[in-house]
């Protein structure tokens, strides 16, 4: 009867694991529509880096000259440490070109990879947009317009008369100039990701940040009422391909689907922001990192998405109560906080032998619990599990066990109060009819009846699985052994 017992209550922990698990989906890195399926954004290349880095100084061990007043510094100072926290947040060298840092100077919990999107690619805005050029990671001059969409299905992308300029060239909106703060700065690389001030000399602003603002377009003759979509209109002579932040509007492959040209990624801070990252080079239907004009054969996009990156947000009407969780959307199994996604377990502790499901604390299964003294990642060898100190992993290794010796293997998912069950024995919980309970959340308590699913982590679904499917098979296996040393006994 106790191993019948025994099996069910592994096999129970883990159904529960599997239902946990589904709850979880893994998060899909986007890919280009070649047909390596490229991931994207793709790093920064080493060219471009060292241009940056190295050539015009934004690294983190330039030596400052000049302070912010223009006076020469007396104490050695370098870029890195100037920008550091408290004050900003801290520079690493690259943060000047790639998304990362741009999103690291702007404070956005945005990772480049994670959270990129080819859409919506438009918004609502009845009362007006703003927009802010923040880096352009290329030598092509182009400008930023807006158009209408009055269906978001449409793959017919707008004719460039119904494209409506906002952003001139970056030389021109933005002031840029060289080292010097003098001299015109067109060879592009304008704004960076970074602070405007140059790296030898802080007191020299290198570009003027500016918002452009479309103004009320329920009052422009121009506006048609719906949505509106974004477009990059490239320089005839570097980059003469416009591209749009509606994915369905871009230049198509030769298998008809549209290529991959910029990126959308929604702001952490603003619910009405977003930013959208172009790749500014011409891209043929045959190859997306080919131009196909003329003889050419390279000199087409390299997928880092750094090329020319806006932030757009839209406008509230007068009276409007912002949802800062309208637009969100969340993973399954995670519900949205003042516009931030967040894990309903994140801060629930749990009391012995439960599981945080939902953001209750539920009773697992007879036998679910470990056994030992409570020290988490003791050693799991004798139980199946792998060893782990204090990592989440080392909970799954002990779930569903019990100790056959003086020493129980302890594991995160053990009791608190340091009792070891006898060679045997179910560990403390005792039977239980199967059903899960659930209770309110404890205000205290020093384990969690899962220890692998801690704050922030997400499980591997494969190996969580495998291993608590393992443990119902090891826990018979335990069972049989302990019952032919009894017998054995004289």
């Amino acid at each position: 009867m106790t191993g019948v017992r025994g099996r069910v209550g592994g096999l129970r922990v883990a159904s529960l694991i599997v239902a946990l698990i589904a709850g979880r989906p893994a998060l899909a890195q986007i890919t280009q529509t070649d047909a390596i399926k490229t991931p994207l954004p793709q790093p920064v290349a080493s060219a471009e880096l060292s241009i940056v880095n190295e050539s015009w100084a934004w690294n983190a061990n330039t030596q400052v000259v000049w302070d912010l007043q223009g006076v020469m510094v007396t104490q050695p100072l370098t870029y890195g440490q100037f920008y550091a926290p408290p004050a900003y947040p801290q520079f690493v060298t690259g943060d000047a070109i790639n998304l990362s840092g741009l999103f690291k100077w702007r404070k956005e919990a945005i990772d480049p990879i994670k959270d990129a999107k080819t859409g919506p690619g438009y918004l609502s805005a009845k009362c007006g947009f703003s927009a802010e050029l923040l880096l352009v990671g290329g030598n092509c001059q182009a400008t930023f317009g807006w158009y209408n969409v009055l269906d978001p299905a449409s793959k017919t992308p707008p004719a460039a008369s119904e494209i409506y300029p906002l952003i001139s060239r970056p030389q021109d909106a933005l002031k840029c100039v060289q080292g010097d703060g003098i001299a015109v700065k067109a060879d592009g690389f304008c704004p960076l990701a970074w602070d405007n001030r140059g790296p030898y000399n802080l007191s020299i602003l290198r570009w003027t940040p500016k918002t452009f603002s479309s103004g009320d377009l329920s009052q422009d003759a121009r506006y048609q009422g719906g949505d509106v979509g974004f477009a990059m209109v490239g320089d005839p002579q570097k980059c003469p391909q416009t591209k749009f932040s509606m994915y369905e509007h871009n230049q198509r492959n030769a298998g008809g689907a549209p290529w991959v040209t910029s990126l959308i990624y929604q702001s952490t801070i603003d619910p009405n922001g977003m930013y959208i990252a172009f790749e500014d080079l011409p891209m043929s239907p045959a190859d997306w990192k080919k131009t196909g004009t003329g003889t050419s054969t390279s000199g087409g996009a390299d997928g880092d998405f750094n090329d020319y990156v806006v932030y757009v947000s839209r406008t509230s009407c007068p009276g409007e109560v912002v949802d800062a969780c309208a637009s969100k959307t969340c993973p399954k199994g995670e519900t949205c906080e003042l516009g931030v996604c967040k894990d309903p377990c994140a801060d629930v502790v749990c009391a012995g032998n439960q599981l945080c499901i939902k953001g209750a604390c539920l009773s697992l299964p007879s036998g679910a619990g470990g056994s030992g003294n409570g020290s988490a990642g003791a050693s799991a060898g004798d139980s199946g599990g792998s060893s782990s100190t204090g990592a989440a992993g080392a909970g799954v290794a002990d779930a569903g066990e019990e100790s056959s010796g003086a020493t129980p293997a302890a594991g995160a998912a053990g009791e608190d109060d340091g009792e070891s069950p006898e060679p045997g024995t179910d560990a403390v919980g005792g039977a239980s009819d199967g059903v899960v309970t659930p209770t309110a959340p404890p205000k205290k308590s020093s384990s969690c009846g899962y220890a692998a699913l801690a704050a922030g982590q997400s499980p591997r679904a494969w190996s969580v699985l495998g291993l608590a499917l393992g443990l119902a098979f090891v826990r018979r296996g335990r069972r049989a052994r302990n019952t032919r040393r009894l017998k054995a006994q004289p």
